[in-house]
């Protein structure tokens, strides 16, 4: 590109950029998934919403499930 058009800007989009993170974060949360035992996977099953949420938009219970993900995980919030 730059040899045939070198003021070429080269632009990212936020929908590819978010795509790319969701996947990412899919992959992650499946090998978490399969790394831990079934009692731990309470932790993980169902929580792609709690993950992707703002902290500040989630209620009560997604902010419970959020730090006791993050403890369950050795994070902190």
């Amino acid at each position: 590109t730059l040899k045939h058009i070198p003021h070429a800007q080269i632009i990212y989009d936020k929908f590819h950029i978010l795509r790319h993170l969701g996947d990412a974060m899919d992959t992650v949360r499946k090998q978490e998934y399969r790394r831990v035992s079934e009692k731990e996977r309470i932790f993980i099953k169902g929580q792609k919403y709690t993950l992707l949420s703002h902290k500040a938009n989630l209620d009560i219970k997604g902010k419970r499930a959020l730090k006791l993900l993050f403890k369950a995980n050795g994070l902190t919030s």
